[in-house]
């Protein structure tokens, strides 16, 4: 959802997406279609909410039907405000409405007003800020009436919920951190180069303003802890663990950091490329959910994506993957005028939607791959960070000396690496499925962890590999050679088409 929510924000910005309003449609006309078009998705989220805290309220004994119904409603509901706002957009105008509103004199001609774009994508987010007013009142529900929240009350969840303003506050901090670098960056590069086309356009210009993003992308993790709410670990054994389990793993990072949820998430993270702003970062529900060895494994997960250079990958893939679509598109773009082709007139929305598309495509497909393969590799390290020296070993002890640098891997490290997404999995209340789900069933698992893969896929990698250890060293090779063979296809591809597309056009696309 994130990464679609990026290229939609950054496509309603784009001055080729500006849709003309309907014939007959005043600008008033069009705001008025908007705001009844973004009514209808905030209403259906307000019904389904309400509608959760009324059930609850008449038996809580119905929480765990009315939890699943509400999980189906909220991982459905967004996709609707999706469409309301992109209706909003093309169908009515709207971009086209705040274009001609908008706009402020610059000597003899009318241009944009610096950062206008953001009202583009508006209402879609001022409807998003109301859904999550209605979804506070229908989680607070769920959170009073949960089991572990009566039964411990040291658990998580057993805090008080967020009041409203703080409930927001988590929400739209979690949204800044997801989209608001790449989505800034696009409206200062859309303000700039509006009121300053010339000086944008030089080479040196735009090779230095790749260099402030990787800077940016390098530098940015230093912001999360206080972006998010982010707190040091608190003393005990837990944290005592951790730290051990990662000097004994040799991964550098700056701190490992609890990120209070009032146990509304079940997640681990690591963030940055570099030892000086890299955070390892565990929620408070999955700390009180995972058991000692299983946390081991978990951070051990997280520490393979450092040592398997995974975060470095992922920036390079996408730095020659803009470069490469880019290419792409440029040759295309030649080919067509070549053979006398153009796009008729009303149909220049093409030359800014058509990329995006491309690019959402090839994340979904490429990324996606490499994305699962990376998971993989990381779970591979995670079975090896509580493994010991013995392949064919039961089951483990105080006694047990486990392998320095996940240098080794024995069957009770796998297993507790797939006990640990196994208890994830129950946690986050994901849906567990039959020994033979349907083909729609598996479709959707599939598209829900495009980047991750179904948990039960990995669960059943991890449980063949607690039988056969040296299938680890296999997976590991198997990722490495897909890493090269994917990076040298992408440089081969732009060196190729660099002899038929002008390398202005590469950097422009970085």
């Amino acid at each position: 959802m994130p990464i679609l929510l990026i290229l939609l924000t950054i496509a309603a910005c784009l001055p080729t997406s500006r849709f003309a309003r309907p014939d007959g449609f005043t600008r008033l006309d069009s705001a008025v279609a908007t705001l009844v078009t973004m009514a209808i998705p905030v209403l259906l989220t307000a019904l389904a909410c309400r509608s959760v805290v009324r059930d609850l309220a008449v038996n809580p004994a119905a929480r765990p039907r009315v939890a699943r119904r509400y999980s189906w409603v909220r991982r459905r509901l967004p996709f609707v405000t999706l469409a309301a706002a992109i209706l909003s957009v093309v169908g009515w105008g709207w971009s086209d409405t705040v274009a001609q509103t908008a706009a402020v004199r610059v000597g003899f001609s009318w241009r944009l007003a610096p950062f206008a774009e953001l009202l583009m994508p508006l209402p879609y987010f001022v409807a998003l800020l109301l859904n999550w007013v209605s979804h506070h009142a229908a989680e607070q529900a769920l959170h009073r009436t949960s089991e572990a929240a009566r039964q411990r009350p040291d658990h998580p969840e057993a805090a008080e919920f967020w009041t409203l303003a703080g409930y927001l506050s988590f929400q739209v901090r979690q949204l800044a951190l997801s989209i608001g670098l790449p989505v800034g960056v696009c409206a200062l590069n859309l303000t700039l180069s509006r009121f300053a086309p010339e000086t944008m356009a030089l080479p040196a210009l735009q090779f230095a303003g790749l260099g402030i993003a990787v800077v940016a992308f390098v530098g940015f993790p230093r912001l999360v802890p206080g972006l998010l709410g982010l707190e040091p670990l608190p003393p005990g054994p837990a944290g005592d663990r951790l730290h051990a389990t990662a000097a004994r793993l040799r991964v550098r990072f700056t701190r490992i950091l609890l990120w209070p949820t009032r146990g509304s998430m079940v997640n681990a993270l690591v963030l940055g490329v570099v030892p000086q702003a890299r955070y390892v970062i565990f929620t408070d529900r999955l700390l009180a959910a995972l058991t000692p060895a299983e946390l081991d494994a978990v951070l051990g997960h997280e520490a393979g994506h450092v040592k398997h250079g995974h975060l470095w990958l992922y920036l390079g893939f996408l730095v020659l993957s803009s470069a490469f679509l880019a290419a792409v598109g440029g040759a295309a773009e030649q080919t067509m005028k070549s053979w006398g082709y153009t796009l008729p007139g009303d149909a220049d929305w093409a030359y800014g939607i058509l990329p995006l598309a491309g690019m959402g495509v090839w994340l979904f497909v490429v990324f996606g791959w490499l994305s699962r393969a990376c998971e993989r590799q990381a779970d591979v390290f995670g079975a090896r960070a509580g493994s010991c020296d013995d392949p064919a070993c039961v089951t483990h002890d105080d006694a047990t000396v486990l392998v320095e640098r996940g240098r080794g891997l024995c069957r009770t490290g796998a297993t507790n690496m797939a006990a640990a997404l196994d208890r994830v999995n129950d946690t986050a209340g994901h849906d567990r499925r039959g020994p033979r789900p349907s083909l729609r069933a598996r479709a959707q698992a599939w598209l829900r962890a495009w980047q991750h893969g179904p948990m039960s896929h990995r669960i059943e990698f991890l449980l063949r590999l607690a039988d056969d250890p040296a299938l680890g060293d296999r997976s590991d090779r198997s990722a490495f050679r897909f890493k090269l063979g994917l990076t040298a296809a992408l440089v081969l591809g732009i060196a190729g088409l660099s002899l038929v597309v002008d390398w202005h056009e590469l950097v422009r696309g970085l």
